[in-house]
């Protein structure tokens, strides 16, 4: 259905002068959308205006350059803005609530009455609170400056790339003139700083100034900043995570020179990985062996990082990145679409290590990877063919293409983890924007040497990340050890992607969370075993760092072989100066914002022969020995977990072994957890 177009008439008079005056054509909250189909709950029972909006007004002609400033919340579709059926620009594509400003060029006024509209081609819930037209070029209207920025580490003083948040009294990011210094990349309320300094100008007013430099620093800010009266100020940020012996990756990293989508500029992107303290980004350019090399040294900042050349083949049956890559080397066919033919490509292009799953929950041309068609997410089977799944590592966080339901990469890396899998995962930003979507806001610490940023060994990196010695992180630092317990122990302690052979009957987990961008919030941990909940607590931060929470957890050596992941949460939202971006492809209204921390799997090795059996393994031994006596399979599986139970019940469902209606019989008697995964399974068998 459709809606008349909402229109308002208004009979301001833009002034013309030479002192730059502003004048509002509308100061109402218009809500946009379309009726009875709320995007957000935020927008239940609310009934929006229409699904664009026309605004007439009187002016006179311009014979110079004009701004065009517009508050505007929560867009991220496309709207087109026109001014008397000219096309002007569009919205800032952005959910936060911020001012947006488009030039007006001379003579695109016209005496008497004038037209402005707002559509677009896909209608959403969006509000535009304020429009106002100033008779000057923003460069001559924000009169507040010029003013100096500069931010310094906390520990020498030293100038530090950084992002830099501004605010005004509505919390609304603010138009920024920039002087148009190639060592920022600014946007609205927004800059980068690859020097540790910036040089502005804004309206006058009074502000909210916030610096941040990715997760491992404690924000610094300002508040109630008045420019007209302290031309400068200096903001020092205080590093709280301890991320040493980690490398901080981003293994997803987008252009948009190179791929032609968002608004991030090569020289942009540069300062931007500089300004989140990302260690070792990884260029994925869609379908190209990209070179950000040449740009880091125009720009002198290749002290704060080492580029590790990839590619993302951009396929209709999957997006994969590879690194690092031979740049002189020819990219995969894009157009290859069978998983094992584009495996072997990758493994054919010179220099690569590291093949990687990208968004696996997502759709993309009209595919999704790891679809309940495609894959069953309980067992890890792939329902696409015979052949395995042979890729190194797959996103578990994409901080841009986030879920509704969080966990559904999770789970579905558990399946394929408790299938026998040696996969690893990671966090990545999927970043083709300056501010919207935030590079480096999801990435993957890699336990590398980390004493020299510049020149981080990339193989011996690649082996590390590839071995499983990694951690993810959406704005959280997680670090679990396990060892054995008891003065006598003599083994060593194992982090993510490290076997621990116990001797001893009791196992010790040791878990430090680190969260400067959420200093003193309590953290919801939870340990996995074999994929399955093992134990959850609230942890409060220690009195000492009040962004970090530690605990001591004590369990049994488990019967089997069993890996442990690590899940740390804190729900809040470090908008605006580290937004979280709302679900990429929604599956339902609601939203909880959550900073997010994972391990990767310790592999303990219970029955101590040296290796990790999986689930799929036991499953296999428990059925082969057990094929003519359901009912001694049946109380064996007792002795085992949940997930060798599941793994058993495909075996026994596919009729490879025994037959199925008989051996339900003996379930009836069995222990509770092998009836629910027995349950389970049949239950993703069913049409």
């Amino acid at each position: 259905m459709s809606y008349p177009l909402l229109r308002f008439v208004l009979l301001f008079n833009v002034l013309i002068s030479s002192e730059g005056a502003i004048t509002a054509i509308s100061e109402l909250t218009h809500h946009l959308g379309v009726r009875g189909q709320p995007e957000w709950d935020i927008f239940e029972g609310k009934s929006p205006e229409g699904e664009s909006l026309q605004i007439e007004f009187e002016s006179r002609r311009n014979e110079r350059e004009f701004t065009l400033f517009i508050r505007q919340d929560d867009v991220k579709q496309e709207w087109t803005v026109t001014l008397n059926g000219r096309k002007l620009g569009s919205l800032f594509l952005m959910e936060a609530d911020l001012t947006h400003s488009i030039a007006i060029p001379a003579g695109a006024l016209r005496d008497g009455k004038n037209e402005l509209e707002i559509r677009a081609k896909i209608p959403e819930d969006i509000l535009i609170h304020q429009i106002s037209i100033g008779d000057n070029s923003k460069e001559n209207l924000l009169t507040a400056g010029p003013l100096t920025i500069s931010v310094i580490d906390s520990s020498n003083a030293e100038a530090l790339p950084a992002r830099l948040t501004i605010t005004d009294a509505n919390g609304s990011l603010v138009p920024i003139f920039d002087f148009g210094d190639t060592h920022l990349a600014t946007r609205p309320g927004i800059i980068y700083t690859g020097t540790g300094i910036a040089r502005l100008k804004l309206f006058p007013g009074i502000y909210q100034l916030q610096a941040t430099r990715g997760p491992e620093y404690e924000r610094a800010h300002v508040s109630s900043w008045n420019p007209d009266s302290e031309r400068s100020i200096t903001l020092a940020l205080n590093r709280a995570a301890d991320t040493r012996g980690w490398v901080a990756s981003d293994t997803h990293i987008h252009t948009f020179s190179l791929s032609r989508h968002g608004d991030a500029l090569l020289r942009e992107r540069i300062l931007t990985i500089a300004g989140e303290g990302l260690e070792l980004p990884v260029s994925t350019e869609h379908n190209v062996h990209a070179d950000y090399q040449p740009t880091v040294e125009a720009l002198g900042l290749g002290r704060y990082f080492t580029i590790l050349p990839g590619n993302e083949v951009t396929t209709k049956k999957g997006h994969f990145n590879i690194f690092p890559v031979e740049l002189t080397a020819k990219p995969p066919d894009p157009l290859q679409e069978d998983w094992p033919a584009l495996l072997k490509q990758f493994r054919a292009t010179p220099r690569v290590q590291i093949v990687t799953l990208n968004h696996p929950t997502d759709t993309h041309s009209g595919f999704t990877p790891f679809a309940a068609t495609n894959l069953n997410l309980l067992t890890g089977k792939n329902l696409r063919g015979a052949f395995d799944f042979s890729f190194d590592a797959m996103e578990l966080i994409n901080s841009g293409a986030m879920r509704s339901d969080w966990m559904e990469p999770f789970r579905a890396w558990f399946g394929l983890l408790n299938r026998g899998y040696k996969i690893t995962g990671v966090g990545a930003s999927d970043s083709h924007d300056v501010s919207r979507f935030i590079v480096g806001q999801g990435r993957t610490y890699i336990r590398s040497d980390d004493f020299d940023v510049s020149r981080i060994d990339i193989p011996r990196a690649c082996e590390s990340l590839k071995a499983g010695h990694a951690v993810v992180s959406l704005g959280l630092f997680v670090e679990m050890t396990a060892s054995e317990t008891g003065r006598k122990s003599k083994s060593r302690r194992a982090g993510p992607g490290d076997l621990l052979s116990p001797a001893t009957r009791e196992m010790e987990l040791k878990i430090r969370v680190d969260a400067p961008l959420a200093s003193g919030s309590p953290v919801h941990l939870a340990i996995f075993a074999n994929g399955a909940l093992l134990r959850e607590n609230i942890v409060q931060p220690t009195e000492t760092f009040g962004s970090r929470s530690e605990i001591t957890q004590r369990i049994a050596r488990p019967a089997q072989d069993t890996y442990y992941v690590a899940i740390a949460t804190i729900q809040t939202n470090p908008a605006p100066a580290w937004g979280l971006a709302r679900p990429y492809q929604p599956s339902s209204g609601a939203w909880t914002p959550l900073l997010i921390g994972a391990t990767n799997p310790i592999w303990v090795d219970a029955d101590n022969d040296g290796k990790f059996s999986s689930p799929r393994f036991y499953a296999q031994r428990l059925v082969t020995t057990s094929r003519k006596a359901p009912s001694h399979l049946v109380s064996e599986l007792a002795k085992f977990d949940y997930a060798t139970a599941t793994q058993t019940a495909e075996l026994i469902y596919s009729a490879e072994t025994i037959e199925p209606h008989s051996f339900d019989v003996f379930l009836r008697d069995s222990a509770p957890h092998v009836r629910r995964a027995f349950a389970d399974y049949r239950a993703t068998q069913s049409p």
